[in-house]
């Protein structure tokens, strides 16, 4: 049996989010699957993975990749460390746009997507808003 070392992980924002829609659930599952055939397997030093987010979960192309592959050496404190680069917002991306249109309302208004227990309503579903700009961007 490969040894295991779990890392703690702080759920800060994610702990208070609605609850999980069908998308959400079928999300974990799969990533709870590949990472435990990566223990399985022996693999350490991996993070799960899926894409083709847009498509059913039976067209889900699912693995793991290198942390390694991820790192980048930054200088820090007078040392040269790795570390996994920060992912910028991307201002051209059709998510930032989509946001941006709706901006200037939401100063003044709420309009927050938590619909509840959404288990019980036709967008249990949905795909997340970011992967449904994703897919509509890259229809265009």
């Amino acid at each position: 049996v490969p040894p295991f070392s779990p890392v703690a992980h702080f759920f800060g924002y994610e702990g208070r989010a609605s609850l999980p829609s069908n998308f959400d659930c079928n999300l974990c599952f799969s990533l709870g699957n590949v990472a435990a055939a990566l223990i399985e397997a022996g693999k350490t030093g991996y993070i799960a993975t899926a894409s083709n987010l847009t498509s059913p979960p039976e067209e889900w192309k699912c693995g793991g990749f290198p942390l390694t592959m991820m790192m980048n050496i930054e200088r820090r404190k007078g040392k040269n460390v790795p570390v996994i680069k920060k992912a910028l917002v991307v201002l051209e991306e059709m998510a930032f746009k989509i946001f941006s249109e709706q901006r200037d309302s939401w100063r003044l208004t709420e309009d927050y997507r938590c619909p509840g227990p959404i288990q019980y309503h036709a967008d249990a579903n949905d795909i997340t808003i970011t992967l449904a700009s994703e897919e509509k961007e890259t229809k265009a």
